[in-house]
């Protein structure tokens, strides 16, 4: 979830978003669309990026932010772990905001083929590398 410190101390959060991995969990791209949360899910990440810009502010940062926080199944229960990281920068789901944005897209892809709608920002290449937005 991106979120922005002001120079004030306010913090102010998008929407979250998912991130596109693949079957083993590596980073593949970022969705907005928005995850299948259950509410309280989306009140502790909301709750929990304000502590974190609280905490961030409190260290006299200003800027952008985003934390990490994921669900899982521990067997036929489902789990939320709200928070693992808090990257204070620009992350690839600003980018995907800004494309959002700019070019009307809702994916962002970085590894593998891009789909056929997509709008290729850099070419595959040999060694897997690429960039698309869909």
């Amino acid at each position: 979830m991106c979120a922005f410190v002001a120079t004030d101390g306010l913090v102010n959060a998008h929407a979250p978003h998912s991130l596109i991995t693949d079957q083993r969990g590596g980073f593949l791209g970022i969705d907005l669309e928005p995850p299948a949360l259950e509410p309280v899910e989306r009140e502790r990440l909301s709750a929990m990026v304000a502590t974190a810009g609280a905490a961030l502010a409190g260290l006299g940062y200003t800027g952008p932010f985003a934390i990490d926080a994921f669900a899982y199944r521990d067997g036929e229960t489902r789990r939320f772990h709200p928070l693992c990281e808090i990257n204070a920068r620009y992350t690839f789901g600003w980018i995907a905001r800004a494309l959002a944005v700019r070019l009307g897209t809702r994916r962002l892809g970085l590894v593998g083929p891009a789909p056929g709608d997509a709008t290729v920002l850099i070419a595959p290449a040999g060694d897997g590398i690429t960039a698309w937005c869909a």
